[in-house]
């Protein structure tokens, strides 16, 4: 049984917080860039 509430001292917790991390950042940057491209491509839609 593992105990509740340890230390996440172990190598698979601390890949698994980066790769949390990691999917997190990736997220962001794709959401800001995806409000760029909006705020840009409005004005094109509404010019044709």
């Amino acid at each position: 049984m593992p105990k509740v509430g340890s230390v996440p001292c172990k190598p698979d917790m601390r890949r698994r917080y980066r790769t949390i991390g990691l999917v997190a950042a990736i997220v962001f940057v794709l959401d800001q860039l995806t409000k760029l491209w909006i705020q840009q491509a409005i004005p094109v839609w509404e010019k044709g």
